[in-house]
């Protein structure tokens, strides 16, 4: 039994593993295609007017009135994980923010590709094509 716990184990690390380098090759394919956000750091459109909305009123606020037409909350649930890694990356929130902001929406960018493998990795049937 322990030795079935040990094979699962090491496959479960190895399809981690997979994953991340998936995710990796994606993040890397990203910035070698545009690296101007990061060359150049400054915020686009919405993201200056919902931080300055955040900053003085407050996430919650900001969360609930940032968008009369529709909601935005996956964008302003980056913004703020963006907002708290400039801040403990440097001590200010706005320090390194357009950095942050960049590397968050190029690993969401990468995070699609590497979910869409691993949801359709059995149809794909890359397991088939390995042993031929």
């Amino acid at each position: 039994m322990l030795n079935l716990k040990n094979n699962f184990l090491n496959h479960s690390n190895l399809l981690v593993i997979q994953y991340f380098f998936i995710f990796i090759i994606a993040l890397t394919s990203l910035l070698m295609r545009n690296i101007d956000s990061l060359l150049n750091p400054i915020m686009y459109t919405e993201d200056g007017q919902w931080l300055g909305m955040a900053f003085s009123d407050g996430w919650i606020h900001t969360i609930m009135h940032a968008k009369e037409g529709y909601f935005v909350w996956l964008n302003l649930i980056f913004l703020f994980v963006a907002e708290k890694i400039s801040y403990i990356i440097s001590g200010s929130q706005i320090l390194y923010l357009p950095y942050t902001i960049s590397l968050i929406s190029f690993s969401f960018f990468a995070f699609v590709p590497t979910f869409a493998f691993i949801v359709t990795k059995k149809i794909l049937n890359i397991e088939d094509h390995k042993h031929k």
